[in-house]
């Protein structure tokens, strides 16, 4: 259970990767399920100028190296949340 597993493919938000497909493709799903009759474009309320300019490290790189060596893909929820209390310096 990785962050990218539970926050990005699952196309959840924790992610500095946005997609403005799946931003578009969200809005219509918003407007097929008439949970809101129209919506304003991407453009009008996502601005990624602060991203951009923040260096950020590639998203998919970042989980590679950073995420995956502490949390793997596969491990058991026991065992994630037992390593995720140990770098919050609790008892699980």
């Amino acid at each position: 259970m990785t962050i990218y597993k539970k926050t990005n493919a699952e196309d959840r938000t924790m992610t500095w990767d946005l997609r403005k497909s799946n931003i578009e493709e969200t809005m219509a799903q918003y407007r097929r399920t008439k949970i809101f009759q129209t919506t304003p474009k991407v453009e009008e309320f996502v601005n990624t100028e602060l991203i951009e300019k923040a260096g950020l490290d590639d998203f998919d790189t970042f989980i590679k190296e950073k995420v995956d060596p502490v949390f793997p893909l596969g491990m058991s929820y026991e065992d994630w949340k037992k390593k995720a209390h140990e770098i919050d310096g609790k008892k699980a």
